[in-house]
């Protein structure tokens, strides 16, 4: 899926970043393969904490798109295995950002916040149906 274009990422950092991080065979030009491949963790990482409060997928809006710009960096980072300070900074203040998550965080049209304070329902359930068998099934005594 794609949210943003590579003129959109290199806003957030250059395009010979971009070639740099991207470039495993040497061609001097972006490798796209690769490029999908750190979008595609960027967008997992958001949907995992906006799965709580968002149906998925996500539309295109401006804040998705921005934190999936700065997502993307970082991915483009890891997957060279060294990152520098100021991009795990980044990402440590992007995941703070994400686990703090709620239903107007995004700014999506159409979506307003439980006035009630439940779970939207995503999630796990901890409850559990009613039992199936009497007592006494297959000769235990519960």
């Amino acid at each position: 899926m794609r949210v943003i274009s590579l003129e959109e990422l290199t806003g957030v950092m250059s395009l010979q970043r971009v070639i740099e991080l991207t470039d495993d065979y040497g061609t001097g030009q972006v490798d796209q393969d690769a490029l999908d491949a750190a979008e595609g963790s960027a967008i997992a990482d958001l949907e995992l904490y906006a799965s709580k409060h968002y149906t998925l997928p996500l539309p295109s809006v401006p804040a998705v798109k921005e934190l999936v710009r700065q997502l993307t960096k970082c991915h483009l980072f890891f997957r060279r295995g060294s990152i520098p300070e100021d991009v795990q900074k980044m990402y440590d203040g992007l995941m703070k950002k994400l686990k703090e998550l709620n239903p107007s965080s995004l700014g999506l049209p159409g979506i307003e916040p439980d006035a009630s304070g439940t779970d939207s329902g995503a999630g796990i359930s901890v409850s559990a149906p009613d039992r199936r068998f009497g007592p006494n099934f297959a000769g235990v005594d519960y």
